[in-house]
């Protein structure tokens, strides 16, 4: 190749390359991803995963913000911690769709005090579920983070099993802030951690 050639080249690379970057911008908004190392409370089991599968869980997460394949192929079960359920059960996608009533036990004051929570199964189910976080955060930019110190005491507290990462939150200032716990590469628990500071 001769040099005009090869600046013909590289011109029509970079052209490429600005056209991608354009349309790229066009369909994504700013999503900021802040992974530090999670302090663990004394008490909790929380058992670290891999930075591979943590990467594969904030490229779910990213999906899911940007309203791509996750609405179309959404996880097969989702659990509902009970602050999310207060106001997914009243919301006319998910009212009247069939739902598994799940109690969460959690310790308050020396008493144990129950909650209602519920179990989606099923595609067809979960995926109004998920529709609505992808309308939600359609709204804004947000971020990704690990839980803080009090959102890892509150889980701990409202759930049964031990805490495995991949386990994120994404919050916005309009939108609130939810747990995102993982489980084979899907979302398998949702909550809603707005008021937790």
């Amino acid at each position: 190749m001769n040099r005009k050639s090869n600046s013909l080249f590289l011109l029509l690379f970079l052209f490429c390359l600005c056209l991608y970057n354009v349309t790229g911008q066009e369909e994504n908004r700013e999503i900021g991803i802040y992974i530090s190392d999670v302090i663990i409370p004394e008490g909790i089991v929380y058992r670290k995963a891999a930075d591979d599968i943590n990467n594969q869980a904030i490229n779910y997460l990213i999906e899911l913000v940007n309203g791509y394949k996750i609405y179309n192929n959404p996880p097969n079960m989702i659990m509902i911690g009970p602050r999310m359920w207060i106001s997914l059960k009243k919301r006319e996608e998910i009212n009247g769709s069939p739902t598994i009533p799940v109690s969460y036990l959690m310790p308050w004051n020396g008493e144990i005090i129950e909650f209602e929570g519920a179990v989606v199964r099923s595609q067809e189910r979960t995926r109004p579920v998920i529709g609505l976080f992808r309308n939600l955060f359609n709204l804004e930019n947000i971020k990704i983070r690990k839980l803080n110190n009090n959102e890892l005491k509150y889980y701990w507290a409202i759930c049964s099993w031990d805490l495995e990462e991949p386990l994120f939150v994404i919050e916005g200032d309009n939108i609130g802030k939810y747990i995102f716990d993982f489980n084979n590469n899907e979302i398998f628990f949702i909550e809603d951690i707005s008021d937790i500071e």
